[in-house]
């Protein structure tokens, strides 16, 4: 019994083995690759099209169940106005503005949020999201917005290294004091 039980775990471990000892892994050898090169451009292209897409159909979706009619602008970025000032003055580039904001994903979590304090905002000289800083400049003072971010005009490929996932289109949701 016991020699019977060697010759089993004898088998068992000649099974595990690779046994071709032979056996080697070719390296490959990676190929210069230029962003000038008609098809790595293409490829791109196509691969930036097809996520744009699916954020735009994201964002359909969205803006169905949360029930707001929301405008697409050329640039990807869509804008829902639900408070509208009329006569509050056009926002700009170089101008300073105070607003309460919050930032979220489409899932609804919160990535970053005034917490209800205005605070003040320098539109296109300030570090954010070109997004943002485009959305803000569709608004008058006084008003209050909704604005959904395509990942290309979010925080990128790389997300914010924190609560922000790569290639992650993002919720602004924004008012402007008077």
């Amino acid at each position: 019994m016991k020699t019977c039980n060697l010759v089993i775990l004898a088998l068992l471990l000649c099974a595990c083995q690779n046994t071709d000892s032979t056996q080697t892994v070719q390296q490959s050898n990676p190929t210069n690759v230029s962003v000038h090169d008609p098809k790595f451009k293409n490829e791109l292209l196509t691969a930036n099209a097809r996520v744009l897409k699916k954020e735009q159909d994201e964002f359909a979706v969205y803006a169905r169940e949360h029930k707001m009619p929301f405008i697409k602008t050329p640039r990807g970025v869509w804008v829902y106005v639900y408070v509208k000032n009329t006569k509050g003055m056009q926002v700009s580039a170089g101008m300073t503005i105070n607003m309460s904001y919050t930032l979220s994903l489409l899932n609804g979590d919160i990535c970053e949020t005034s917490a209800g304090r205005v605070v003040p905002f320098q539109v296109s000289a300030q570090q954010a999201e070109s997004g943002l800083h485009y959305g803000l400049m569709l608004l008058k003072k006084g008003e209050k917005a909704v604005f959904l971010l395509p990942s290309s005009r979010a925080q990128g490929l790389m997300g914010d290294q924190n609560k922000i996932p790569p290639q992650s289109p993002l919720v602004y949701t924004v008012e402007l004091e008077t």
